[in-house]
């Protein structure tokens, strides 16, 4: 609240019956004397502020935007600080004890006599949310503020020691107007410079630039010839490298440019620091060797294979890597970004830091694969086949895993949330350990002796899903959409389903000792039968 660090809280609970008010609300503008007050006991008077709060309110499901009520029931005065503290109180009116259906929350102040356009709000309010938005104006509070034409202005925390709890100095009127106003500049120069800079790169989109020089040198006939297996600080271009042999040798600080190696072999190699920009290593074979640090970019990877190859500090930035085969080895802060290719295969290989980013891998396989701090981010994955894996921490975001196949893996810290969907996925002999499934789109999924502990899957979306011999004692699965799923001896005790959508839900055979129930969209009557229900909280319920 920006409260001095000396001041006791407590003062402010509850005020004396002489310090109320004799109305029911402070008005705008309203005088107020306060006695006694000051060095010399001279007291202070003055009136509030002709400020009008706005809060609007947007649900999902429903159209229109709603606006809140306001009353100012509450003003607090630090006199010996300069500090006033206006308070409104208000309410959002709820269908239930549980119910979620407000979606956003848009509060702003404006002048009393100043006219409310409730779509510019709005519409500032979309472009702040919006993470894509690059418009350096949406950090301006101008839209959410009273008018600085009507004399208005605010402080503002540009750094660290601005904030309260830091004590700064008090800035008069004055310098508090100027640092306002240098911060929009800032902001529209900001944007300004943006707007010249997206211009210039469409003016120039199909402009060519200068290539590199081609590369005059035989290559092919220097490396065969070679007395040492050593090449460093070199680049390479346009040479036909193809079909060569390299066993043992170790390159440092080497560029490829546009060379092809296709049906190559790297045995025992080592690479540190080497480069590869537009390349082709289609059915290379690199074995038992490491490469640190580098680059492989816009490169053809098909049908190659990396087998027991350690790779560190490595990006592979827009390369086709259909049918791709690695096996044994380990990766370590490999980063995958764009295009991508079907039906990779992945064995017995240790990831740590690796993520994979707008990549399109339709039907990999990952098998007995390692994987510590692993990031996924908008990828297509449809079809990704998982077995025997033990993935700690993945986070699955924006992703498309339909039809994908998870069969006797462990994960643990996992989340698959935010667009990621599973639908139509099947999951057998799987362990999740204290993961968010928050928000996955789960409908159709098959789900066989599986394990969830500390699941938190709040509004997950499973409707047509089928869950048989599954462990899900504890799960949050609040406010999920459950329509036309079917639950056969699984146990849910102590599960939460506050507010779920289980219409046309079955449950045959389950525990569901102490199960939470409350307010849920019920199902048909009979349809669930043969459970152990002792416990179970089923009211409050929905009518």
């Amino acid at each position: 609240m920006g409260w001095p660090a000396d001041v006791d809280l407590r003062f402010f609970q509850q005020a004396a019956p002489d310090q109320w008010a004799r109305g029911e609300c402070w008005t705008p503008g309203a005088r107020f004397e306060l006695s006694g007050f000051g060095p010399r006991g001279e007291g202070f008077a003055g009136e509030l502020p002709r400020l009008a709060p706005v809060a609007l309110v947007t649900r999902n499901g429903r159209p229109g935007i709603e606006r809140l009520s306001f009353k100012q029931q509450t003003a607090w005065f630090l006199p010996d600080r300069g500090i006033g503290v206006l308070w409104w109180n208000g309410a959002v009116a709820l269908d239930f004890l549980l119910d979620d259906s407000p979606t956003m929350l848009v509060t702003a102040f404006k002048d009393e006599a100043e006219r409310i356009d409730i779509d510019a709000l709005m519409k500032f309010a979309d472009q702040r949310a919006d993470l894509n938005c690059t418009d350096p104006l949406q950090q301006a509070d101008h839209e959410l503020m009273p008018a600085i034409t009507r004399g208005w202005t605010w402080e503002m925390i540009l750094d660290t020691e601005d904030h309260p709890r830091f004590a700064p100095a008090p800035r008069g009127y004055e310098e508090v107007r100027a640092r306002v106003e240098q911060n929009r500049r800032e902001l529209v120069e900001a944007r300004d410079a943006s707007e010249r800079l997206s211009a210039f790169e469409e003016a120039n989109r199909n402009a060519k630039l200068p290539g590199a020089p081609r590369g005059g040198e035989n290559w092919r006939t220097r490396l065969r010839q070679a007395k040492t297996p050593e090449l460093a600080n070199v680049t390479i271009r346009d040479a036909d490298l193809s079909s060569l042999r390299f066993d043992g040798w170790k390159f440092d600080d080497v560029r490829f440019e546009r060379c092809t190696l296709d049906r190559s072999e790297w045995t025992n190699c080592r690479l540190n620091q080497v480069h590869a920009v537009d390349c082709s290593f289609a059915d290379v074979k690199m074995s038992d060797g490491w490469w640190k640090g580098g680059k492989i970019q816009r490169c053809n990877l098909e049908r190659s294979a990396w087998l027991n190859v350690e790779i560190e500090r490595i990006s592979l930035d827009e390369c086709r890597l259909d049918d791709l085969k690695v096996a044994g080895g380990s990766w370590s802060m490999l980063s995958v970004q764009g295009r991508g290719g079907v039906r990779g295969d992945v064995q017995d290989v240790q990831w740590n830091s690796v993520s994979w980013s707008e990549v399109s891998a339709p039907g990999w396989t990952w098998t007995r694969v390692r994987a510590d701090d692993l990031a996924i981010v908008e990828c297509a994955m449809a079809g990704l086949a998982v077995s025997q894996c033990t993935l700690a921490k993945p986070s699955i975001l924006l992703t498309d895993l339909s039809a994908s196949v998870w069969q006797r893996s462990m994960l643990t810290f996992a989340v698959l949330s935010h667009g990621t969907s599973i639908n139509g996925a099947r999951l057998t002999d799987c362990v999740f350990k204290s993961s968010s499934l928050q928000e996955l789109r789960a409908d159709r999924v098959q789900v066989d002796h599986c394990s969830f502990m500390q699941l938190n899957a709040q509004h997950l979306h499973a409707q047509q899903s089928h869950w048989s011999r599954t462990v899900l004692d504890g799960a949050n699965v609040m406010h999920a959409q459950l329509t036309g799923t079917s639950f056969d001896r699984c146990s849910l005790k102590e599960a939460m389903f506050y507010g779920a959508d289980m219409r046309q839900t079955r449950m045959r055979d389950c525990n569901l000792v102490r199960v939470r129930t409350s307010w849920i969209h019920p199902p048909e009557a009979g349809a669930w039968r043969g459970n152990l229900s002792a416990g179970q909280l089923d009211v409050p319920r929905r009518v």
